[in-house]
């Protein structure tokens, strides 16, 4: 398996021409429903122009509906229906495993695609630069385990928002942010450590009981962390084993 992260710029395609339109907006394409000839599209934008969002939109050759499903001062959640592009097209005619829309921004589309091998990326790749400019931003292989761990969590949209939790409640200080690079960076966890504490205060500009005390919210803060992740990973062992003694 391999994966493609891609930037793609396409004449036919709405969100690409509002971000095109609409400069330094990034344009989160949420859930696509694609058919052969037209595709259902959730895509949220943050700004407030959301009339001129609207507007752009609507005056879009390709695009039959569009309504702003919600909005307020910090921008809309919007759902379009417009004319299947040839991306897309050549998405679903092409021999790949997945393919996700990310975001738009100034005139790029972001892809994430996996493929089975070098012989179905060169193919996919061929038929979007027929009427495509396509970058690839990178490319990997992916390993087994990954590969079914990121497919549990779109199994488990539980685990996303548990995700999102932790992010959002991820809140560090400037001097705490400054700090947790020091420390990487010089080696404070290293065994043995490369540096002290004298060191990194006097590397960030502040004293050492600053340090200290900082350096114990980030070790509480890390703590919880991982005690969230665990949980979340947790659930995945319980789901592996319970597909495994079903197989048994």
């Amino acid at each position: 398996m391999r994966y493609l992260l891609l930037d793609i710029w396409q004449p036919d395609c709405p969100i690409v021409n509002l971000s095109e339109k609409m400069e330094n907006m990034k344009i989160y394409v949420i859930m696509p429903h694609v058919l052969s000839t037209e595709t259902r599209v959730l895509f949220t934008v943050r700004g407030e122009d959301v009339q001129g969002v609207m507007e752009t939109i609507r005056r879009n050759e390709y695009v039959k509906y569009a309504k702003a499903l919600w909005k307020d001062e910090s921008g809309a959640d919007i759902e379009m229906v417009c004319k299947t592009t040839h991306a897309m097209e050549n998405f679903l005619q092409s021999h790949i495993v997945f393919q996700r829309s990310l975001y738009a921004f100034n005139g790029l589309e972001r892809w994430f695609v996996i493929v089975k091998n070098k012989r179905d990326e060169s193919e996919v790749l061929s038929r979007l630069k027929e009427r495509n400019e396509v970058k690839i931003v990178e490319k990997e292989k992916i390993k087994e385990q990954n590969f079914r761990t990121m497919i549990w969590l779109m199994a488990n949209p539980l685990s996303y928002f548990q995700i999102a939790s932790i992010l959002s409640n991820l809140n560090l200080s400037k001097t705490q942010e400054a700090l947790l690079k020091e420390t990487l960076r010089r080696g404070y966890y290293d065994y043995p450590r490369s540096t002290n504490l004298a060191r990194l205060a006097e590397s960030i500009g502040v004293s050492k009981a600053t340090v200290v005390k900082n350096l114990r919210k980030l070790e509480g803060t890390s703590m919880r962390l991982f005690s969230n992740l665990l949980k979340i990973k947790e659930e995945y062992r319980k789901d592996e084993t319970k597909i495994k003694t079903s197989q048994q």
